[in-house]
C-alpha cells in the first residue's frame, strides 16, 4: 500500500508547477493541462475539476486528488502512450468512445 502512495505523490508532483503553493496543494490550471493532454473535452474537464476544486480557490488538495487517483492514472497513461496527440483536433466523439463502458444498462 505504502508503494501505491508514493506513486499517487509522484503523479501529483508532476502537475506541482507553483514552487508556492504547500506540497500537497496543486492549481486548478496545472490539472486542467493534464486533462487535456489525456484527451477529455473541455466539458468533462470542467466538470471534473468543479467536482475537485475548492470553491472558488483555483487549487486542488492531494486527498482529493488522491479519492480518484484510478481515473488520473489512466489519464497519465494515455498521455504516456501518445505523448504527441494534437489535442487541437480532438472531437466529440473522443469523448463519448472513452465513456463507452460506464453506459451499461
Amino acid at each position: 500500500m505504502l508503494c501505491f502512495v508514493t506513486f499517487a505523490q509522484e503523479l501529483f508532483q508532476l502537475l506541482q508547477t507553483d514552487t508556492l503553493l504547500p506540497s500537497d496543494v496543486t492549481t486548478t490550471m496545472a490539472l486542467y493541462i493534464e486533462l487535456a493532454a489525456g484527451r477529455l473535452s473541455t466539458t468533462d474537464s470542467a466538470t471534473i475539476l468543479s467536482k475537485l476544486s475548492r470553491p472558488s480557490a483555483g487549487y486542488i488538495h492531494f486527498l482529493d486528488y488522491l479519492m480518484y487517483i484510478p481515473f488520473f492514472i489512466k489519464v497519465h497513461q494515455t498521455i504516456i502512450d501518445n505523448p504527441l496527440y494534437d489535442f487541437t483536433q480532438m472531437s466529440a466523439t473522443t469523448s463519448k468512445e472513452g465513456n463507452q463502458g460506464g453506459n451499461r444498462k
